[in-house]
């Protein structure tokens, strides 16, 4: 009897994984896009989008210039498209609302007093300069309508993005 002649294994494993890996090869070598930052804030988010900036040198005069801007910025929203970039109203009204919050946050940290402004009664005085239209509208716009919601919610939501200001590093 005539010995068996084996045939190597180790080629036809090899040309099976190469097939394989070619096949695959996009799903290994895709890259993860990098996260984008400008000044410290994602680009997700609004970081060097349109950031306003801050001259008021006092807790009352910065609560009147950030009340003014956010006004602003969430009529703007509400009175622009219901999807922008793939984003919707309430998605874009939270960044926004981030993006303003942190460059007052720099002003008070700049000018030293980010403790002295002290929540809830710096959004209230914010808040005092908030037009008709907006307190009005901006519940109907806030979670995109589902679910509904009211301009005490958009304020609750507003001092959550807040709470840093007032405290303690």
């Amino acid at each position: 009897m005539r010995p068996r002649r084996r045939t190597p294994i180790w080629p036809v494993i090899v040309a099976l994984m190469a097939t394989f890996l070619g096949g695959c090869g996009p799903l290994f070598s895709a890259a993860k896009p990098a996260e984008s930052f400008c000044n410290g804030v994602s680009t997700d988010v609004g970081g060097c989008g349109p950031t306003p900036s801050f001259a008021a040198v006092t807790c009352d005069s910065l609560a009147a210039e950030f009340g003014t801007a956010i006004d602003g910025e969430m009529l703007e929203i509400i009175n622009g498209p219901s999807s922008a970039a793939g984003e919707s109203r309430s998605i874009r009204i939270q960044h926004r609302a981030v993006v303003i919050t942190t460059g007052l946050t720099d002003r008070m940290i700049g000018l030293g007093i980010l403790q002295q402004c002290t929540m809830p009664a710096f959004l209230d005085r914010a808040a005092a300069t908030f037009s008709a239209d907006l307190r009005s509208r901006i519940g109907s716009v806030l979670y995109d309508g589902s679910p509904p919601a009211t301009y005490a919610d958009f304020i609750d939501r507003l001092g959550r993005i807040m709470s840093g200001i007032g405290k303690p590093p």
